[in-house]
């Protein structure tokens, strides 16, 4: 149950990535294609191909997996995850990566910094997460918690 008050949106951890997921393709899409044709100068490191490649492999996908992880986690572990500004921290590191690609003045090293660090963090915040919570606490029994010997 949600409390009242938070934001709905960063409640769940599927909730901001597979939406970012969507806007992005849309987004993405229509500024690739404004690119192609030449109606908007390229800007930032890469040729048109590599930012496609980039912004597909870094921006699309790491925001679907994002979104999967921190949905399966809870659901097949029991494990705590993210929610809140922990969840929305994460959500502005991902979308800190896709605004430092078109920022020319970003440091090179500084996007494939924010960029090579999303998912390891997302990987990781789980488990911190479940390691504050009280001790035998989970949010739902695990499967071998029921096993019949």
């Amino acid at each position: 149950m949600r409390k009242s008050g938070s934001f709905a949106l960063f409640a769940l951890g599927f909730r901001p990535f597979f939406l970012a997921a969507g806007v992005s393709a849309l987004v993405l899409m229509g500024l690739w294609l404004a690119l192609w044709q030449g109606l908007v100068p390229p800007v930032g490191y890469f040729t048109l191909v590599e930012w496609h490649a980039h912004e597909m492999l870094f921006g699309y996908t790491s925001a679907v997996i994002a979104g999967f992880l921190l949905t399966a986690v809870r659901n097949w572990t029991g494990m705590a995850v993210p929610t809140g500004k922990l969840l929305a921290t994460l959500a502005l590191l991902w979308l800190a990566g896709r605004m430092l690609v078109v920022t020319p003045q970003a440091p090179g090293w500084m996007v494939a910094l924010v960029d090579l660090a999303f998912l390891p963090l997302v990987a990781w915040v789980p488990p911190f997460e479940e390691a504050r919570l009280p001790e035998g606490y989970r949010l739902a029994p695990r499967a071998a918690d029921h096993a019949v010997a």
